[in-house]
């Protein structure tokens, strides 16, 4: 018989695997390669899906397929591609809001210092708390001690 092999679809853009990887990481204990139902509840909570507790046990019965209680990568990402799928559709998606909206915890629309430095070193940039703050200067092109989400684009983007 062949092989079941896993497919990335490539019609999906690369960065959402990348993302997923990312908060899946982010959120996962200690190596064990799936994440529990509370920390999937974080990881969602984190990619700024609005659910409430009885939508992620939904949605957790959902993703995970074998029915183990736990989530693995391949699941979590299934979601995390249904998720782009749905944003796309809402037109107004752009990749850098997405992140943008990550590292926004409090909504205010820009990042203070220390969600700053939490896009830092989820980007696998090893910074010196001074480093980050001058690396923040950079970015906050008017001083106001904020990055807007223009500042954060401009700097991402470049």
């Amino acid at each position: 018989g062949d092989k079941k092999r896993v497919s990335f679809q490539t019609s999906v853009d690369p960065t959402v695997e990348e993302e997923a990887m990312k908060t899946f990481l982010v959120f996962e204990s200690g190596d064990s390669g799936d994440l529990s139902f509370n920390e999937f509840q974080q990881a969602v909570q984190n990619m700024g899906m609005d659910t409430d507790a009885k939508q992620v046990q939904n949605l957790f019965r959902q993703v995970d397929s074998d029915g183990n209680g736990k989530v693995d990568f391949e699941e979590f990402l299934k979601l995390v591609r249904h998720k782009e799928k749905k944003a796309a559709s809402d037109k107004s998606s752009d990749p850098d809001l997405e992140i943008f909206k990550m590292f926004d915890k409090d909504g205010s629309g820009s990042l203070s210092s220390n969600e700053w430095l939490s896009v830092m070193s989820l980007m696998g940039l090893k910074t010196t708390p001074d480093e980050a703050s001058q690396i923040f200067a950079t970015v906050d092109k008017n001083r106001d001690g904020k990055i807007t989400l223009q500042e954060f684009i401009s700097y991402i983007g470049k």
